[in-house]
């Protein structure tokens, strides 16, 4: 099976620099390549631009606000039956995206940010009567990239941010009927930050 999907928004508001603008692209396919194997995958695009839309208790907006954000996603997953009641199921994301940020009247000139990110994970759901074991492990990874240009005594200056995070994490998940009318839940979780 497979979609294609577009959408199209867009809005001047109901006040000054209100507008938004969001176009979004989307592709899925889906399908059965053996009786116990099964893939998946995504690609979205989306587009955003946007003044500011923010409603405040006081009625106040920035008449100069803009944020632009450019963003792709990239998805992939699969499904494979070892036997019954014991199932492996794997799933991949990226993330590429650009944004930028104005805002001159309070002194930030430009704001342009970039975030790059990776996150994989695999689990193995294991099943049998009254008895059920859920494990797996996950690696994300997200990179971010900020250069922040202002105004500071009439000067403009550049404040460059930058991080590279790496998150693991593992666990395992018991979850036991036994005896009637109870349900028993026990885990363990070990997490990782880089």
């Amino acid at each position: 099976s497979y979609s294609i999907g577009q959408l199209h928004s867009q809005t001047n508001g109901f006040r000054a620099n209100n507008d938004v603008n969001v176009d979004l692209i989307t592709g899925f396919v889906q399908a059965n390549l053996l009786p116990n194997l099964s893939v998946q995958a995504e690609i979205r695009h989306k587009e955003l631009e946007r003044g500011d839309y923010d409603l405040r208790a006081d009625g106040n907006f920035f008449n100069d606000l803009r944020l632009k954000t450019n963003r792709n996603t990239y998805r992939g997953g699969l499904h494979y039956t070892l036997e019954q009641g014991s199932d492996i199921i794997a799933s991949y994301v990226h993330l590429d995206a650009e944004n930028n940020f104005q805002l001159p009247s309070a002194g930030t000139l430009s704001d342009p940010a970039s975030i790059y990110g990776n996150q994989g994970e695999i689990q193995h759901l294991f099943t049998k009567e009254n008895f059920k074991v859920v494990s797996g492990l996950n690696v994300a990874q997200s990179v971010y990239t900020e250069n922040f240009t202002f105004l500071e005594d009439g000067k403009v200056k550049t404040d460059p941010v930058n991080s590279n995070l790496y998150h693991y994490n593992g666990y395992i998940y018991t979850y036991t009927h036994f005896p009637k009318d109870f349900d028993w839940t026990l885990g363990v979780s070990v997490d990782s930050v880089d």
